[in-house]
């Protein structure tokens, strides 16, 4: 054995902060995944669901949010938008109320809670950018929050029913807020 594998032997081996090693505790989550590995997979189809929806939204590609929300969904956009109630509904509003706009929409921190094998709650933090066109040319807006999902499972994968934006902080002019 060389110096080079003695490091890793101390390194894997040495107690983390639960005072086990690494490898018993990559062990222990490798066994958990290995009971349920559904979960494991159901857990990365969810957050590949809700991770088009900036990309569908920042490319004004509204029917995209096809694969993203169910036909029936439930969106509460906090005002100005409010409640959306359908999947057209979200479609349509969300086409107008970023028309004035280029945005960059950035996820960050994420939790799936899964309640069973076609049920799941999700907690996603966002930043929001929108950068004026027109008469908005040169102006900023950004808004931080998080949304709070709940997905169901369907013949087509993931797909939220439930949303709810909760701004945590933001940073809108007043003329903007009215023009949506």
């Amino acid at each position: 054995m060389d110096e080079s594998d003695r490091w890793t032997e101390k390194l894997l081996t040495a107690p983390v902060g639960t005072g086990r090693s690494f490898l018993a505790l990559a062990s222990s989550a490798r066994a958990l995944l290995d009971l349920n590995p559904s979960s494991a997979s159901s857990v990365l189809a969810i957050k590949d669901t809700i991770n088009h929806y900036p990309l569908a939204i920042d490319s004004k590609n509204f029917s995209a949010l096809s694969n993203i929300f169910t036909v029936d969904a439930i969106a509460n956009y906090s005002p100005p938008l409010g409640v959306l109630s359908g999947l057209e509904t979200i479609q349509n509003v969300l086409q107008s109320s970023l028309a004035p706009v280029t945005s960059q929409h950035g996820l960050s921190t994420q939790t799936v809670t899964l309640f069973s094998n076609t049920e799941a709650n999700t907690t996603t933090y966002f930043t929001a950018q929108q950068f004026g066109m027109g008469i908005w040319e040169g102006q900023l807006f950004t808004s931080y929050g998080r949304y709070e999902d709940h997905l169901i499972l369907t013949r087509d994968g993931w797909r939220i029913d439930r949303r709810h934006l909760i701004y945590m902080v933001g940073h809108f002019e007043a003329a903007y807020l009215q023009h949506c």
